[in-house]
């Protein structure tokens, strides 16, 4: 891994000194796609500068670099190379994401603390995707120990189709390796183009061990229309409490506990009614949008 690094850093170098002879100096980006200055990437975050990161993914600068490396994995902490301790950056690759999720980005970039390469402390990751019609970003900050996040961490992450929806969503809480523990906020904003809705939605999941439980509340605010509102129990991932007619007119049946569910009556008037066996608890597992290995 640290002689990869080397390897690499070596070609940036070498670009570096050819391009400057050829006529000027020009940002690392710009000369090679399929080359990543780390230290550069290093220098930017530092300072809280996004710029160079996101040119990365957009113009499919991580996908070339990382395409040769054999563990997907790619470290640089410019104070202890050989050792691995110290403030750098690191690139993941989670080989799970090609096939099934590509535009939600098959690596991560972290900026933060290691210790023996291993992501420990206050640390960050952040990952983008855009193309003609579909931007996606999800961020994270917060505690990791032994290569996962460990303890109190914000994320974000924000998805749009152009001219038809907007939706941000907002975490907070405690994240013990796959288990989240906190508030999940959603927003979701619609432009009239998808199906002829327009306005805004709203929704609150508490989670507690990665399942939601607790009171959810939600709101949609069509345009013309009134507000509506209503909250519902969660148990374990499943709906808990009595269900309302407001309810079953704003929810899929997915979310309805398998073991409450089963109304005869309910399900030969619903043509969407899914199976007990088709039914899965509410849950939220990070691990995918955050390649921790």
């Amino acid at each position: 891994m640290t002689r990869n690094t080397i390897k690499k850093i070596l070609t940036v170098i070498a670009s570096f000194i050819l391009v400057t002879s050829l006529g000027g100096v020009h940002t690392a980006y710009a000369t090679n796609v399929s080359t990543i200055d780390m230290d550069m990437l290093y220098n930017t975050l530092i300072v809280g500068d996004m710029s160079y990161a996101t040119s990365l993914y957009y113009q499919g600068t991580i996908d070339a670099y990382m395409a040769t490396d054999a563990d997907g994995i790619e470290i640089y902490v410019p104070d202890d190379p050989k050792g691995g301790t110290g403030t750098g950056v690191g690139i993941y690759r989670q080989d799970n994401l090609i096939a099934e999720n590509y535009q939600y980005g098959v690596y991560t970039i972290y900026y933060g603390e290691f210790v023996n390469f291993n992501r420990h402390g206050n640390g960050s990751i952040f990952k983008s995707y855009k193309d003609s019609s579909y931007t996606f970003t999800r961020s994270f900050y917060g505690i990791w120990a032994d290569d996962y996040p460990n303890g109190q961490g914000n994320e974000s992450s924000t998805r749009e189709m152009f001219g038809e929806y907007k939706s941000v969503s907002e975490k907070s809480g405690m994240y013990i390796k796959y288990a989240f523990t906190g508030i999940d906020n959603n927003m979701t904003s619609y432009f009239g183009t998808s199906g002829g809705r327009e306005g805004i939605s709203t929704n609150s999941y508490p989670y507690v061990n990665g399942y939601a439980e607790g009171t959810v509340s939600w709101t949609v605010q069509d345009a013309g229309k009134p507000l509506e509102s209503g909250s519902y129990q969660m148990l374990g991932g499943y709906l808990v409490n009595d269900r309302t007619d407001e309810y079953f007119a704003s929810h899929s049946a997915n979310d309805y506990d398998p073991q409450t569910m089963v109304i005869a009556a309910w399900a030969e008037q619903n043509n969407y009614y899914i199976p007990e066996s088709k039914v899965e608890p509410r849950s939220y597992d990070y691990s995918d949008f955050m390649a921790l290995k």
